[in-house]
């Protein structure tokens, strides 16, 4: 039985119009494909198809820029010609972890140009399943991450410049012990996580551990462990909680490890990564599904007419009051047309309704379009007028100090200084100072810039160095300088940073000082040494004349009392009496003629004069003088003799006023050329106070004394244990 013609003509149209709807399904699936394709092509990143045996099999724009390398030199080739040569089994792991249907993410490494530089990359790394669900490939996003170490790396300079600002860096800065207890954390902590220092000072790094997510806490134990065991710097990604209850990424330094008093420490830094996660996660999805990506993706037909937009650019098109198929706002327009134009990838940064975007515009000149894409950057941007505000503040800090700054090489060239030392050296400004070399020209002859280095590499610091520079007249400054030496990660010296403090008029005035001194000693001794001469004078016409006036008066008085007649002399009692007064004016001039000036110094030498005054000492106070004395004199000039004499006389008198002694001990001797005294009594000492309050003119009289012959006295003592007086005296000045 025939269909009828109707029956077939229906058929016919159903077939018709299903084959119509497939063609349209296959074409929509081109149409998908394309666009990814061209998303993927104009990518700012790496994007690498790859088999499973790491043959390389697609190869994007973005690739290319990075590697160096055409997609027809690399197509058909293994994928670890990128790897460098001290890396050979990184690749064929990273294949195995895909063949297991792993997906490995922000992997960093090291990769190779095509002309030879290594490039630090982060990787993304996803397996490609078939419909059935089987891995028969692989799919790589690559990142240069340069820029980021660079920065990282800049960083760490920045914290060692910067490290006398430490509360004003957006990182936390900590330290904490071996046994889990928190010595340090900067307040910012609060403003990171919500938790005041108290508060984890108190918790220690148990309340640390157990807040931090479970799927982080064992990566940042053996991290902690690592730093402490090895003294190496670690640093790890985590999660950790807001005190407000929400999740927060954390990136946590570990750079360095020491011991004190047998405890370990760790020092490092804390750092919220929340933002920078977010625009990572925002970059990958972008990179692998832009309808999914969470910043704003278009395409830009003309590179001007809005085509496409992934639902994150809507907020986007409704501040710019756009909708699709009509025209972006001038300034993205233009930048994308520019780009376009040229076929070279061009940037724009904008700002919208609070928020700042950089826009990233990769032209497809085949095509007719631009895809945009724009970052937020509105906390990058947010964080970078932060630091420089806070340098701002630091610089002006550093040029408004009244001592000088500078930094320089261990070669003398000045590499940092302010304006403070700038003036001080007599330049107008640094590009002036910096022209000259420490080394060459910085110090004055008495003052070379090679002791200095010797010094401070010997040590690693100087402080309180007091040196004499050249200013650019030639003239001399007097500086006193405070340096320390700053080394790199291997221990290179980078720099010499320091601080000077202009004392040159310090400098003049103590000179001055030094002079007048020097010329109030020199009168002082010229007024002893006339002193004594008139002493000497006096202490000889009092015994020569006086005395044999007094001697004459007594003889003939005696004779006279002798001659008159019985009758006419006068009572016994009152000729005794006339007589015993007459010696008695003379054994008051014989004591006053040798207070003056004992003759028997002149007579007899110094160690028979230091005999008779211990035992005149001891007869008039009853203090027991025990005399250690050489058996022969002591050769010695006059100068000398009476300083000695005098200096034991002074002594011995502030032993009976003060000392409330029952013995003395005298010492004499010569050594080593010196001639030394020591007097040693038994009183009640005295206090520390008393030796330098300056009011005692006896002690400071035997002081200057010793001093006008180039010697020394020390006087030492305790309550209790009596007082000691050494005293030496060179022979000749020393000079």
């Amino acid at each position: 039985m025939k269909p009828s013609k109707k029956r077939t003509k229906a058929v016919s149209a159903g077939t018709e119009r299903k084959r119509g709807e497939e063609a349209l399904r296959q074409r929509e699936a081109k149409l998908r494909e394309a666009l990814l394709a061209a998303i993927v092509e104009s990518s700012d990143d790496a994007i690498i198809g790859k088999a499973l045996d790491g043959t390389i099999v697609t190869w994007n724009r973005g690739a290319e820029l990075l590697f160096g390398y055409r997609a027809d030199e690399v197509i058909g080739k293994p994928v670890s010609l990128l790897a460098p040569p001290d890396r050979p089994d990184e690749v064929p792991r990273l294949l195995e972890r895909i063949r297991r249907g792993e997906r490995i993410t922000h992997f960093e490494t090291v990769r190779v140009h095509k002309g030879g530089r290594r490039i630090a990359v982060s990787l993304t790394l996803s397996p490609i399943k078939n419909p059935r669900g089987e891995v028969v490939g692989a799919a790589a996003i690559a990142r240069d991450i340069t820029q980021r170490r660079q920065a990282e790396e800049a960083l760490r300079q920045s914290e060692e410049k910067y490290r006398s600002i430490v509360l004003n860096i957006p990182e936390v800065v900590w330290t904490a012990d071996s046994r889990g207890r928190v010595v340090f954390i900067s307040p910012n902590i609060e403003k990171v996580a919500g938790y005041t220092p108290e508060e984890l000072y108190q918790g220690g790094l148990e309340l640390f551990f157990q807040a931090i997510h479970p799927d982080d806490v064992q990566a940042i134990k053996e991290t902690f462990e690592a730093a402490f065991r090895d003294q190496q710097p670690r640093d790890v990604e985590c999660r950790g909680p807001h005190k407000e209850g929400r999740w927060i990424w954390l990136r946590v330094w570990a750079m360095g490890a020491y011991e004190k008093d047998g405890v370990q420490y760790l020092q490092g830094l804390l750092s919220d990564i929340t933002e920078r996660k977010r625009l990572e996660a925002a970059l990958e999805s972008a990179a692998r599904l832009p309808q999914e990506n969470p910043d704003p993706v278009m395409r830009l037909s003309q590179g001007r007419i809005i085509d496409f937009a992934n639902p994150s650019a809507h907020d986007l098109l409704r501040i710019w009051g756009r909708n699709l198929g009509e025209e972006v706002p001038p300034e993205i327009a233009e930048p994308a047309i520019a780009a376009l134009g040229s076929g070279a990838r061009r940037q724009a940064e904008v700002t919208y309704g609070g928020r700042t975007y950089l826009a990233n515009l990769c032209p497809v000149p085949a095509a007719n379009y631009v895809n945009l894409y724009a970052q937020n950057i509105t906390a990058r941007k947010r964080a970078e007028e932060e630091q420089r505000e806070s340098e701002e503040r630091f610089r002006s800090l550093v040029e408004n100090l009244t001592v000088g700054i500078y930094r320089t090489t261990p070669q003398g060239r000045i590499l940092m200084a302010n304006l403070t030392l700038v003036r001080m050296l007599g330049y107008e400004n640094f590009e002036e100072l910096a022209a000259r070399n420490l080394e060459e020209q910085g110090f004055s002859p008495d003052y070379p810039r090679r002791a200095f280095r010797e010094h401070i590499e010997r040590d690693g610091e100087v402080k309180g160095l007091e040196a004499a520079w050249t200013r650019r007249d030639g003239s001399v400054v007097f500086l006193r300088e405070s340096a320390r030496v700053v080394r790199g990660e291997s221990g290179n010296v980078l720099w010499y940073e320091g601080m000077v403090e202009d004392i040159t008029e310090r400098r003049r005035a103590e000179e001055e000082r030094q002079r007048s001194l020097e010329q109030l000693r020199a009168l002082a001794a010229q007024q002893q040494s006339v002193r004594e001469e008139e002493r000497k004078r006096l202490a000889r016409e009092i015994h020569d004349q006086l005395g044999q006036a007094l001697t004459a008066i007594k003889i003939d008085l005696s004779f006279l009392l002798r001659e008159l007649p019985a009758g006419e002399k006068p009572p016994a009692k009152r000729t005794a009496s006339i007589l015993q007064l007459v010696d008695e004016a003379i054994r008051a001039v014989r004591r006053i003629s040798t207070e003056l000036r004992p003759g028997i110094l002149d007579d007899l030498g110094l160690v028979a004069t230091l005999e008779w005054a211990g035992e005149d000492f001891q007869a008039r106070t009853g203090t027991r003088c025990r005399l250690d004395l050489p058996r022969e004199d002591i050769a010695v000039d006059p100068e000398r003799a009476t300083a000695i004499f005098r200096i034991l006389q002074e002594t011995l008198t502030n032993v009976a006023r003060h000392a409330d002694a029952s013995q003395v001990e005298v010492r004499l001797a010569k050594e080593d050329g010196d001639l030394t005294l020591e007097v040693h009594d038994n009183g009640k000492g005295i206090p520390e106070d008393k030796l330098s309050n300056g009011e005692s003119l006896g002690i400071l009289g035997m002081r200057e004394r010793a001093l006008l012959l180039g010697g020394e006295i020390i006087i030492s003592g305790a309550p209790g244990q009596g007082t000691i007086v050494r005293v030496r005296i060179p022979e000749a000045r020393r000079t």
